[in-house]
């Protein structure tokens, strides 16, 4: 069991190398003034741990940080707040099941291995590895993440994906070929393709399997004609048939009612959803700027799991 020492900010100063303090955001010049009066729980050697919770609201302001002077094997390290939160550095390896953080700094000096699962949240927070990074699922919805090394595994989300720094140069992982409807059934997806991030960290926190296997529905996973019909009276659709869209913000609307019929579309960037009524026989179509025709999609497919979605979240 590795001893755990409280220790000033200064102290911690004084114990890093000038390259180690150049490389974290909290030692950085412009933060300084921000952390002096900061304090840090300090772990001397190989550390294991069940769970890191790193909520700033668990501690007391004045935390700044968790150090580990050695390995960390920790099953769990989680962050709900997405705005801020206490940093996380390992002067070693780092070997976790789960990770999900947010506003913070979260840096290995060697390897981070994730066995199931990365998340990172907004970009508040950052991810900075100096070895390589291991992780057969990495999700990283508008958050930073740099590696120094290799990355081995599979990277999606929404806004950036894996710099890979070598010699200067930096790299950037490309997305994996796979969709979130891949990994994550529908509680844990928004409407969009972002993802329910304070969810996954709940669930993860309580055992819950967040990666669960999508297995078709038809009854509760079809779009029924309710769903369109009760769609259909949302202000957004001005109420009334158009055949030009109708702006909200970044998304833009129409429909096309008649007696026996209805149309609805829906425009967001370059997805384009479109749900027929007609009698009671429901189709759904979907387009992106490189397609020429919509294209109609199959009950259970990923993209019509997403046509769900969205037309729900009106």
């Amino acid at each position: 069991m590795s001893s755990i020492l409280t220790l000033s900010f200064l102290e911690v100063e004084k114990r890093l190398s000038q390259a180690q303090k150049a490389l974290l955001f909290c030692f950085s010049k412009h933060q300084r003034t921000n952390y002096i009066d900061s304090y840090f729980l300090w772990y001397e050697g190989d550390t294991n741990l069940d769970k890191i919770n790193l909520e700033s609201d668990n501690y007391d302001f004045e935390l700044a940080g968790i150090i580990v002077d050695g390995n960390l094997t920790c099953e769990k390290i989680l962050n709900y707040e997405t705005d801020y939160g206490v940093n996380l550095i390992v002067l070693g390896h780092l070997n976790a099941d789960f990770i999900a953080v947010g506003g913070q700094q979260v840096f290995v000096q060697e390897d981070l291995t994730v066995q199931h699962l990365f998340v990172g949240s907004y970009n508040h927070g950052n991810l900075d590895v100096l070895g390589d990074f291991n992780c057969p699922i990495v999700v990283l919805d508008d958050y930073d993440c740099l590696v120094r090394g290799e990355f081995y595994g599979n990277v999606l989300g929404w806004g950036k994906t894996i710099e890979l720094l070598h010699d200067g140069e930096t790299q950037y992982v490309p997305d994996g070929d796979y969709d979130f409807e891949d990994f994550f059934d529908e509680p844990y997806l928004n409407a969009w393709g972002s993802i329910n991030f304070s969810l996954i960290v709940s669930d993860i926190a309580h055992d819950i399997d967040v990666l669960r296997k999508y297995v078709l529905n038809p009854e509760t996973d079809s779009i029924t004609p309710e769903i369109i019909i009760e769609s259909s009276k949302s202000s957004v659709f001005q109420g009334i048939s158009t055949d030009e869209y109708v702006g909200v913000y970044s998304t833009k609307y129409k429909s096309h009612i008649t007696d026996n019929s209805m149309e609805l579309s829906i425009l967001e960037y370059d997805d384009s959803f479109k749900y027929s009524l007609i009698g009671n026989q429901v189709s759904v179509f979907h387009k992106n700027s490189e397609d020429t025709e919509f294209v109609k999609l199959t009950l259970g497919s990923n993209v019509y799991r997403k046509a769900k979605r969205v037309l729900l979240a009106i």
